[in-house]
């Protein structure tokens, strides 16, 4: 009697273990099943990040590059007055060359009238 009660008692506990190790894989699957669900939510929202992220260095590479163009057409503007105004630099010097020169010579004649006595006083 002993013995079929201790077998009984085993059996029993060897039930009560079957059924805790049955719950304790359950909720192990109910676990690992929330922490797949988890982690697709994350790599969900991971990829919708992602796809803003794009859309956003889309968007500023564009910018970034009309801003690039349109420095581009300001700077040749640029360069095409600053030749400008060299040329005309260059051509006002070489005026002012020539004005030096014709005025040197002018004053040499003024001088020579005045020193030769042409102007009605004899020296």
């Amino acid at each position: 009697m002993i013995a079929s009660l201790l077998a009984t008692r085993v059996n029993f506990a060897k039930l009560r273990f079957r059924s805790f190790k049955r719950g304790l894989i359950e909720m192990a699957d109910e676990n690992t099943e929330r922490q797949m669900e988890f982690i697709l939510q994350q790599q969900a929202e991971f990829t919708a990040r992602m796809g803003q992220l794009e859309e956003l260095v889309v968007r500023l590479a564009r910018t970034t590059l009309d801003r690039f163009e349109a420095t581009d057409v300001r700077v040749d503007d640029i360069d095409q007055r600053i030749s400008a105004l060299v040329d005309s630099q260059i051509r006002t010097e070489e005026n002012v060359k020539k004005t030096s020169e014709d005025l040197r010579t002018l004053m040499a004649v003024v001088d020579r009238y005045f020193s030769e006595g042409r102007n009605g006083n004899a020296k």
